[in-house]
C-alpha cells in the first residue's frame, strides 16, 4: 500500500557536531530536537485549526525510539527524522503537509534548519534483533524517493514530489486551491542539482514562521543557521543561507496570508 512519506534533515549537523561537547549534543537532542515534534502538534492547532495527536514518545536511555502519533507516524534517526501516513488520501496529504511547515518553522526557530521532501510510495517499519533488543528499520520506495530529493535542494526547504499529485489524482491548481495545504509553487531553476527533482510545488513553512513570530530582522535566517557554533562562512553554507532567505522574502514580498 502507497503511503505519503516525508524525509528531513538538520543542515549543518556535522559542523555542529565537530564544534560542541557530547553534553551540548545530548542537550540538543533531548531539549530541542525532541521537543520539536512535541511544538509542532500544539501549534498546528493554532495555525491549521488541526491539532496532531501525539500518543507517546518512547525512550531508551537517551536514545530515541519512533514517536506514534493519532494521524502520522515519525521515525529519529541520527540528524534525520522520517514520517509516514497510514495511506495516501488527500486527508493524509494534508495532514504530512501541515506537518512538515510548522516542524521546519519551529525548528528554524531553534537553529536547526532543515530541508526535505515529501514523495509517495510503499514504506513499512521492520523490528530487528540486536543485541537483545530490537532495532527499527524503515524501509521502501516511497522513502528512497523523498530522500533522493531531499539531497537536490541547496536552502532550507521542502520539496513535494510530482508523484503525490500524480498520486491524489487532482490538478496541480486544485491542490494549490485548497486553503487547508499549506503548498505554494516555487521557481526551483538554480536552486536544485538535478532534473526531475519536483513538480514546482514546495511546503509553506514561511507562512508557519510568520504566524508563529509576526517580526524578525532581516539577518534573522543566517542568525539561525549560526546557531550552535555552526560556521556560516563557508561558501556551501553561505549559498544555503542567500537561498533560503531568497525563498522566505519570495513569500514575504508577495505578502503571506492564509488561502481563505
Amino acid at each position: 500500500m502507497n503511503r505519503f512519506v516525508l524525509f528531513m534533515d538538520v543542515l549543518g549537523f556535522s559542523e555542529m557536531v565537530q564544534t560542541n561537547t557530547e553534553s551540548n549534543i545530548k542537550q540538543i537532542y533531548d531539549s530541542e530536537f525532541r521537543q520539536t515534534a512535541s511544538v509542532t502538534t500544539c501549534l498546528s492547532q493554532s495555525i491549521f485549526g488541526r491539532a496532531l495527536s501525539l500518543s507517546s514518545i518512547e525512550t531508551v536511555g537517551n536514545k530515541f525510539n519512533d514517536i506514534r502519533q493519532n494521524e502520522i507516524n515519525l521515525h529519529l534517526m541520527s540528524d534525520s527524522l522520517i514520517a509516514w501516513t497510514d495511506d495516501a488520501s488527500m486527508e493524509s496529504f494534508i495532514i504530512i503537509s501541515q506537518f512538515a511547515a510548522t516542524y521546519s518553522a519551529v525548528s528554524l526557530m531553534l537553529g536547526l534548519p532543515l530541508r526535505g521532501a515529501i514523495s509517495v510510495g510503499e514504506l513499512q517499519l521492520i523490528e530487528l534483533p540486536f543485541n537483545g533488543n530490537n532495532s527499527r528499520n524503515v524501509v521502501g520506495t516511497g522513502l528512497i524517493r523523498a530522500h533522493q530529493l531531499e539531497g537536490c535542494l541547496n536552502w532550507s526547504g521542502v520539496l513535494i514530489d510530482g508523484r503525490c499529485i500524480e498520486e491524489l489524482g487532482v490538478s496541480r491548481a486544485a491542490v494549490l486551491q485548497r486553503s487547508d495545504l499549506p503548498v505554494f509553487e516555487y521557481d526551483l531553476s538554480g536552486l536544485d542539482r538535478r532534473e526531475n527533482s519536483g513538480c514546482g510545488l514546495v511546503v509553506d513553512w514561511p507562512y508557519c514562521l510568520t504566524k508563529i513570530m509576526q517580526k524578525h530582522e532581516n539577518s534573522y535566517i543566517a542568525s539561525q543557521f549560526s546557531r550552535h557554533n555552526k560556521r556560516i562562512d563557508l561558501e556551501g553554507v553561505q549559498r544555503k543561507i542567500v537561498n533560503t532567505q531568497k525563498f522566505f522574502d519570495t513569500r514575504r514580498n508577495a505578502g503571506i496570508q492564509a488561502k481563505n
